[in-house]
């Protein structure tokens, strides 16, 4: 989609211009005017005559000159009335401020459709409607109805919320050398989407950074469609705002329980690599760092520190955020003794303590001493203001060793009034400076888990299943990829014995067990026992020790209410064992050999608007109480599994664990991926819980597991 002509006009109509400087359409004819645009503007009103000697044009149609961009400042219906004279300008672009639309319910919706309609048969691209317009600093378009111009820069902004874009461009006017490339409110993203507009900043050269404030995704197949052919590799970051809760029918699903959709949004931004900030400080924060260029080379910090407690806390908060303290050489260590000798006690480890009395010269001493330290990706110079504090000197000091070393130096100067001009200072120099410890660590975690997303998962190998899955719509590469084949072999089957359950809720313990087996996923097999007599009768078919568990079409935690009963290692046992889940309501028991391994919960739920979402964490009864976790969208490579699943205790267990054999994630990701096949291929299934999965050495197989209807 070609948006040249709707973002970089070189004319502009703007319909609803008038003699009152507080009316929407004068106030951006003020604004292109502030903003320096250089183009032709053209003003439209009914009642014509000038406006500061400017002539007034009573319709689009007197204009009689080709215009690129009309602006719709006057009510919906007005607007909708008025599109089609846009074609005596030959503009097929608009941007269109007015609400009352699907944002106001039933009729609302009526009137948006009768908008785009129009616009459709009119060959009109617009922006909104309910939106504040776009700025363009390097065109000098301001389109918008804010207060001020915006201030120039590399940052792409686009918001879905017009008043928190306000709020941004405010806030860079507070600020030295940060600004916009474009700032772009989308409204209610009737006709162009955060999509679109994502795709024409990563192929603008002013865009440095891209940052997002959503509250919601119109498509997220195109969203990622875009970023899969995205050459530039900008970096994304989104603020997301309505995080929901839980779905009413957590209680009969365990992986219902543990993804929200709040949990999707999270998982979709993770796989397209796309950091999320967690709050408007974190993500002014980052889009910062990127926009001055100062991205930390590794995890490794190095901390040099005025202020003993003050250095510990950062430590903490490092450390908290998965970032590592480098050990400092031992040849460093001992320049920094030599230098300041034995009647200064400073402290030579990471963080490196030099003292509350610390002037700018020791501050140097210390920085140059240890920017030849190996395998820093960034220095972390920490200041606090006390009476002999030379904070303008240590600032210019901190700015001259920057000039000169190729990794970011973060200054912290903690406080408020005594620091300010040094906050200006490091601004005017392109460094990112901070006056507390609060957000700092955090900001750094998720820029280099974006950074080393994008070298552990191979975006062609990526680009390449993706493009299969819509080729082949998932069967032909699930084939390759795993066993799930199966699925699709015993479609049949896995449909007849999914129509007797079609009337509940779920699908009871041993044909879900069934169905998993037929889709090619490995189970311990169940032995039903109706009533005592039985184990008599079928003991010949156990091999001890087993486990009994409850039959119940109402209990879905058989644990929280006693209903698994372990350790049986006879008949004896086990007839005392199906009595005491007798008297608990079960209606007989089922019996499996019990066998030692890592138990996993993995799981898959229906998302109406991402699809398939996959979950794997820790297992057993603790699946539910710790939340480990991680999510993935339906498809995703191993590459991609592995990945996620590592930022999990799971990790652990693939180390090895208390003597156990370190576990092999292909035996999570195969009954995974089947899990999400037969998801695919059976839409009246909502989730699919296993727990636990127990992985061996060389296999992995199913315990539990219960399939849930929509």
């Amino acid at each position: 989609m070609d948006l040249k002509k709707l973002f970089s006009p070189a004319s502009i109509a703007i319909v609803g211009v008038s003699h009152d400087e507080k009316k929407v359409g004068s106030l951006v004819a003020r604004n292109l005017l502030l903003q320096g645009y250089k183009g032709e503007v053209y003003y439209i009103n009914k009642t014509g005559g000038t406006i500061k000697e400017k002539k007034v044009y009573l319709s689009l149609a007197e204009i009689k000159k080709n215009v690129d961009l009309v602006i719709f400042a006057v009510p919906g219906d007005v607007t909708i009335s008025l599109i089609k004279d846009m074609k005596t300008v030959k503009a097929h672009h608009a941007v269109i401020y007015a609400a009352g639309f699907k944002e106001t319910g039933k009729e609302g919706f009526r009137l948006e459709k009768k908008l785009i309609d129009e616009a459709k048969a009119q060959g009109v691209t617009f922006l909104g409607p309910n939106c504040i317009g776009y700025v363009n600093t390097k065109d000098a378009v301001n389109t918008t109805f804010l207060k001020y111009p915006a201030s120039k820069g590399n940052i792409g902004f686009v918001s879905q919320s017009g008043a928190l874009g306000s709020m941004l461009v405010d806030v860079f006017l507070g600020h030295i050398n940060l600004g916009f490339s474009y700032f772009i409110s989308i409204g209610n993203k009737t006709m162009l989407d955060e999509a679109d507009i994502l795709e024409y900043l990563l192929q603008d050269t002013e865009t440095k950074v891209i940052g997002m404030y959503l509250e919601d995704i119109h498509n997220p197949e195109k969203l990622k469609e875009i970023l899969r052919n995205n050459p530039s590799q900008k970096p994304i970051i989104v603020l997301k705002s309505g995080r929901t809760s839980i779905g009413s029918r957590a209680a009969v699903s365990h992986t219902g329980g543990l993804i929200g959709d709040d949990d999707v949004y999270s998982a979709f931004f993770s796989q397209c690599n796309i950091i999320r900030a967690d709050t408007i400080d974190e993500f002014i924060t980052i889009l910062s760092l990127y926009s001055f260029g100062r991205i930390p080379l590794s995890r490794s910090i190095l901390v040099l520190s005025n202020a003993g407690g003050a250095g510990v806390l950062l430590t903490d908060e490092l450390i908290k955020n998965n970032l590592e303290l480098i050990t400092v050489s031992e040849a460093t260590k001992n320049k920094i003794i030599r230098s300041f000798g034995a009647s200064k006690k400073v402290t030579i480890n990471n963080p490196i303590d030099i003292l509350g009395d610390a002037s700018a010269f020791d501050y140097k001493e210390v920085i140059d001493m240890t920017l030849t330290e190996k395998d820093v990706g960034a220095i972390v110079v920490l200041l606090t203001p006390q009476a002999n504090t030379e904070i303008k000197e240590t600032a210019e000091v901190i700015q001259k060793a920057q000039s000169h070393f190729d990794r970011p130096i973060y200054p912290i100067f903690m406080g408020d009034v005594s620091v300010a001009e040094s906050v200006a200072f490091f601004e005017k120099n392109t460094m990112v400076s901070f006056t507390s410890i609060g957000y700092f660590s955090s900001a750094l975690r998720k820029i280099r888990k974006q950074q080393e997303y994008g070298t552990n998962v191979s975006r062609d190998k990526r680009a390449e299943w993706v493009e299969k899955k819509e080729l082949d719509r998932v069967i032909g590469l699930l084939r390759k990829q795993t066993e799930a084949h199966e699925v699709f072999k015993n479609e049949q089957k896995i449909g007849k014995l999914l129509s007797l359950y079609e009337m509940k809720d779920f699908v009871p313990l041993d044909d879900s067990m069934k169905i998993m087996e037929l889709a090619g996923i490995s189970s311990v097999p169940l032995v039903k026992f109706s009533t005592k007599n039985e184990i008599q009768i079928k003991e010949s078919s156990l091999l001890y020790p087993v486990v009994a568990k409850i039959i119940s079409d109402s209990i879905t935690h058989k644990t929280e209410v006693k209903g698994v009963i372990t350790h049986i290692h006879n008949s004896q046992e086990l007839e005392t064992a199906f009595t005491s889940l007798s008297e608990r309501g079960s209606k007989g028991c089922f019996v499996q050999k019990q066998i030692d391994g890592h138990e996993i919960f993995i799981g898959v739920k229906r998302d109406a608007q991402f699809g398939v979402v996959a979950v794997a964490g820790l297992g057993g009864i603790f699946a539910e109480l710790l939340q480990d976790v991680c999510y993935l969208i339906h498809p995703f490579t191993i590459e991609e599994f592995e990945y996620t699943v590592r930022h999990t205790k799971i990790k652990k267990l693939e180390e090895g664990f208390r003597g156990k054999a370190p576990l092999n994630l292909k035996y999570i990701y195969e009954p995974l991926v089947i899990l999400c096949s037969i998801m695919e291929t059976f839409p009246q299934i909502k989730s699919i819980d296993v727990n636990p999965l127990l992985i061996q050495e060389k296999s992995s197989s199913v315990i539990d597991g219960r399939i849930v209807f929509v």
